[in-house]
């Protein structure tokens, strides 16, 4: 009787097979959880990103903008500084499955290159709002004029939804 130690070619071989099977469906899970956090990330990074903008107009008591450039792929905001270059405060990436669809300034629709959300050191702003898409979620960053942002589901709200005509607002004498 012979004494076997070992495994044959056909049980490596199988045993290999397996173990690349395994690891192409999990790399691909790993890679698509992976890219559905960078967007949440971006999501969640949107309303802060605006209001380290507001923030950094009213501590540094000058006008602060939130643009995006197309190039980088970036959200920018830089506090501008009177007869110097622009001070960087913050950087936001956006990434490569996240679309940016829309741009809003005080109430009218904005190219990617010409969007520039300005917040004064008074805590207001002009106003605006992006419109990201991902996969078919919408989702947009909404800013009023008084300088605060909140995300929203859907599409950028009509700028008319956000303002009252004259004469709605009663004062009340009490």
């Amino acid at each position: 009787m012979v004494n076997r130690r070992g495994f044959t070619l056909i049980e490596v071989t199988v045993v290999i097979t397996i173990l690349v099977i395994l690891s192409a469906l999990l790399s691909t899970r790993i890679v698509a959880m992976l890219a559905s956090r960078q967007v949440q990330s971006f999501i969640d990074g949107l309303p802060r990103i605006a209001t380290q903008a507001r923030e950094a107009a009213i501590t540094q008591g000058q006008t602060a903008k939130l643009t995006y450039d197309q190039s980088q792929q970036t959200l920018h905001v830089a506090a501008e500084q009177s007869g110097q270059p622009d001070k960087t405060v913050a950087d936001l990436s956006v990434p490569s499955n996240v679309q940016l669809d829309s741009f809003q300034l005080a109430g009218q629709t904005s190219g990617a290159g010409d969007f520039t959300l300005r917040f004064y050191p008074d805590g207001h702003s002009d106003g605006g709002g992006i419109e990201t898409n991902s996969n078919g979620s919408m989702r947009s960053l909404v800013v009023d004029t008084n300088g605060l942002a909140k995300l929203v589901n859907g599409p950028l709200p009509a700028a008319s939804q956000d303002t009252w005509t004259a004469g709605d607002f009663v004062h009340r004498n009490e």
